[in-house]
């Protein structure tokens, strides 16, 4: 990924060992290269980062990035600590650069594949097939990019952020792009979100070996997108008011985010609700054992009895309120004509619920994600539930979807976390975003067809006044 460098350079030519091989730093996986008659300063500098790269990526799949030292880097990568610091000032900013290695050699495998191509699908169908075939050789940088990121804060959040951005920018979207509609680049963003969702559970499950066969099937759903009338999608979004939303998804003013933790008995229910509560008022940095303690009420060796951290508990706590909100949704989906009309009601009446209750939105969409990786483990569990249900409703005669189920609940997650983030997280925001998000399950061309006739009729006109 290096601008500049061969594969060799970036990332070396053996395979590394498995996390549970060794914990101790390993020797220099990368040849030095020293400096010489016909060997320019420039190329040792750049074998130099690329060995620190390289002992990045080894010592994050051995150790996890907490783990990470500037001693561990120094024995893996073979380089003085003078050469380190003259590339980076921090592990952390090594690790940032890391990243953004990684992520350029992921564009590069992509845009390679779909340049040799004579046409938009056969190309982004050979590009992924080429990411995806080096994701399963080497699943380590795959891994750091994709599960490991989280764990280095707010800021390389962001920078992921903007990677996925950039990554969106490369999809064969052009004729969506540029028409000023706001489902464009939610769109974008989302479908870039569901594939690395498909890649990251993979390699969580380590079942990285199936990402290649994989291709076709996410390309078909990535594609299916290029038919959509964001047009007239939009236009269904702009026809849910406020008001319908109320009539219609009504909320008791008296039922907070808190109050949905009544059904958890004692002591348990109210840490959680406690914890929920300091989270939203100070930010679950400010959190610690005793003020949550003090909140709910219950002993140091109560607290212990029931969790062994803070964010065990901020974790459970937002888990059951993802939990409470989807099955509050499922049930308006009772009675509907077809499965699109399902999706689509369900859909709303999720969305009218997180545009109610703001502070629900922003613990289950925002802050799910500031314990790390952890977190993230929390979300993809969500994903594949309710993935899960998203496949039951299907008829029979419909193929099941897999990949394509758990990629558009993925990208729905990233569309309404995007909206949060940028500070849209009224009522009448999240609602209308609901048509965008019932539309993305549909992988197959007559699906989507079907699922845009359904949107113009049913639920979403007719049921909102």
């Amino acid at each position: 990924m290096g601008e500049g460098l061969s594969s060799r350079s970036e990332y070396g030519e053996d395979r590394p060992a498995s996390r549970q091989e060794s914990k101790k730093p390993r020797k220099p996986s990368l040849t030095k290269l020293k400096p010489g008659p016909g060997t320019a300063p420039e190329q040792v500098r750049e074998s130099q980062r690329a060995r620190i790269h390289r002992a990045m990526i080894d010592l994050v799949a051995e150790v996890g990035y907490p783990g990470v030292t500037v001693r561990g880097l120094l024995r893996t990568s073979g380089v003085s600590s003078r050469t380190l610091y003259a590339h980076f000032a921090n592990v952390d900013e090594c690790f940032a650069s890391t990243y953004r290695a990684i992520a350029r050699r992921a564009f590069r495998d992509l845009s390679q594949g779909m340049a040799g191509s004579p046409n938009p699908r056969q190309g982004l169908r050979a590009g992924l097939q080429l990411l995806f075939e080096q994701i399963a050789a080497d699943p380590r940088p795959g891994r750091l990019a994709l599960v490991d990121a989280f764990d280095a804060g707010p800021a390389m959040q962001n920078e992921m952020a903007v990677a996925s951005r950039q990554l969106g920018r490369r999809l064969p979207f052009e004729s969506m792009r540029g028409n000023g509609n706001p489902y464009a680049p939610l769109l974008e963003l989302g479908v870039v979100a569901g594939v690395e969702r498909a890649i990251r559970w993979r390699l969580l499950e380590g079942r990285e070996s199936e990402l290649p066969a994989m291709a076709a099937e996410l390309c078909d759903w990535i594609l299916s997108f290029q038919s959509l009338d964001l047009e007239e999608l939009w236009s269904i979004g702009t026809s849910i008011t406020p008001e319908a939303v109320q009539a219609n998804f009504p909320i008791n003013p008296d039922d907070s985010v808190f109050a949905k933790f009544k059904d958890v008995e004692g002591d348990r229910g109210r840490v959680l609700s406690a914890i929920a509560k300091l989270s939203l008022a100070r930010g679950y940095w400010r959190l610690n054992t005793a003020t949550v303690r003090r909140e709910a009420g219950v002993s140091r060796r109560r607290f212990d009895q029931l969790f062994a951290s803070p964010d065990e508990c901020f974790l459970e706590a937002t888990e059951a309120l993802l939990r409470v909100t989807a099955e509050d949704a499922l049930k308006f989906t009772s009675g509907t004509p077809d499965w699109q009309s399902r999706i689509a009601r369900g859909t709303l009446a999720f969305c009218a619920d997180l545009a109610q209750r703001p502070d629900l939105a922003r613990l289950c969409f925002v802050d799910l994600l500031s314990p790390g990786a952890a977190g993230l483990l929390c979300r993809e569990r969500f994903v594949s539930s309710a993935a899960d249900v998203l496949r039951s409703w299907r008829p029979g005669r419909l193929p099941v979807a897999t990949l394509a189920d758990e990629a558009a609940v993925a990208a729905g997650w990233r569309i309404i976390q995007a909206e949060l983030h940028a500070g849209r997280a009224g009522q009448l925001a999240l609602a209308q975003i609901a048509p965008l998000l019932a539309y993305l399950p549909d992988a197959s061309k007559a699906g989507s067809i079907n699922t845009q006739a359904s949107l113009r009729t049913s639920p979403f006109p007719t049921t909102l006044g």
